[in-house]
């Protein structure tokens, strides 16, 4: 009786095990105000990797009162595309315990750099950003 019980109650931890594994996975799927409330953020799933876009900033226009646009941008002819529906992270795969092997286009520097997230809570996510040795993290909390 005791073994039956030990078998099950190891089964079971294994199966909750598993399950906790795939849905942690997608725990950072959802919307996120960045540092500060100044941007809203879209992470979305598709096939094996995670991405996000720009889906609201706090100040969506510019001085001239025009939607801001992509204007450090290296490739002159990306430019005049809207801030707003850029997708601006790529290519997040999860590792077990963080996602990693990303990419985040910075639009104040218009350059891309390797990125990774990891969460503090499953409200609070830790976006970090290198080039080099230099690196920087942002947090942003779940909508």
């Amino acid at each position: 009786m005791k073994l039956t019980n030990i078998l099950f109650l190891s089964a079971l931890l294994l199966l909750a095990h598993f399950s906790f594994a795939q849905s942690a996975a997608n725990d950072i799927v959802g919307k996120w105000a960045g540092e500060n409330n100044k941007a809203r953020f879209e992470i979305v799933k598709t096939g094996d990797t995670y991405s996000a876009k720009i889906i609201s900033l706090a100040e969506p226009n510019d001085d001239a009162g025009k939607p801001k646009t992509d204007k450090n941008n290296p490739d002159k002819n990306l430019r005049n595309r809207p801030v707003v529906g850029l997708a601006f992270l790529t290519g997040l795969t999860f590792s077990g315990k963080k996602w990693e092997n990303g990419k985040v286009y910075s639009l104040e520097r218009g350059e891309t750099l390797p990125c990774s997230i990891e969460l503090a809570d499953k409200n609070t996510l830790k976006m970090k950003a290198s080039k080099g040795i230099i690196s920087r993290t942002q947090t942003w909390k779940r909508l």
